[in-house]
């Protein structure tokens, strides 16, 4: 039985790999579906979204993302978020 070997990788690959799919909600495309990593902001404006239905780890569906708001969908729920705020919510695939 010949042993296989796995290929080799560093940690600066696997945090390049990880970078690569963490993202800022406003860096989503239309009907992309990701999960909220985290927020790149203080306790008051994750209490915000964790009060309108968003809290770590849950699923977001990108409806809409053009100029202005970028309108995601949570369950039944759909929801326009500011892009400063957008900006904020680390997300991943």
């Amino acid at each position: 039985m010949q042993s296989q070997t796995l290929p080799q990788t560093s940690a600066q690959t696997i945090e390049q790999s990880c970078a690569d799919t963490i993202q800022s909600l406003d860096q989503c495309e239309q009907g992309q579906v990701v999960h909220l990593h985290s927020v790149a902001a203080g306790k008051r404006l994750r209490e915000r979204l964790l009060s309108m239905g968003l809290p770590i780890g849950c699923e977001i569906r990108v409806l809409r993302n053009r100029s202005g708001a970028v309108v995601i969908a949570r369950a039944a729920n759909r929801l326009a978020i500011g892009k400063g705020m957008a900006n904020k919510m680390m997300v991943s695939r």
